[in-house]
């Protein structure tokens, strides 16, 4: 039986604002990482929006609270010589900045497994001439479908977030567009 989501303390600025109804194996598991986990990275003074958990040596998984949604992750795996960056949620905070605190200044390829807004928003982060953003035709196109989805979660933005940060946030959008004319 799913219920309302029980709070996990956590030192993150964005807060749920229409969480999903909680799965008990998922909260639980979440309970115990974010509250208790070695294995958890904080650097607000770069991005206060996420945590960063080091799973292996060369294995992050960058958690965000979803503004619309359940939570979002995106996870970073350091190579010898480049990084990869599988989604980039949002893009709240300084996304580029946390990665490379992370792994210093290594080519970076952001590899987008859809394009729903929750996974690309962050592309902006990243400038096209120094890193390689690998998404489908098929992702292309459902970025066109999805104005709609967009315009709500702006408008839910608004209810948490500054607008200084809701500029930031329509910029990313502006510039994600571009990257696939």
């Amino acid at each position: 039986m799913m219920q309302d989501p029980r709070p996990i303390n956590t030192n993150i600025k964005t807060k749920l604002i229409n969480p999903e109804k909680e799965k008990p194996s998922r909260w639980s598991f979440l309970k115990i990482l974010r509250e208790h986990s070695d294995l958890r990275l904080f650097y607000p003074e770069i991005n206060p929006n996420a945590e960063v958990y080091k799973m292996r040596d060369n294995l992050y998984c960058i958690y965000y609270d979803g503004i619309h949604c359940g939570e979002m992750w995106c996870y970073l795996i350091d190579g010898p010589q480049k990084a990869m960056l599988i989604d980039t949620a949002f893009g709240l905070g300084d996304l580029k900045g946390l990665i490379h605190k992370l792994i210093g200044d290594k080519e970076i390829i952001v590899c987008n497994t859809h394009c729903h807004i929750d996974h690309v928003s962050g592309n902006s982060h990243f400038d096209k001439r120094h890193t390689r953003i690998v998404i489908t035709d098929k992702g292309k196109n459902l970025i066109q479908e999805t104005e709609d989805i967009y315009q709500d979660i702006m408008n839910k933005m608004k209810m948490i977030l500054s607008e200084e940060e809701i500029e930031s946030c329509i910029h990313s959008i502006d510039q994600i567009k571009e990257l696939f004319k």
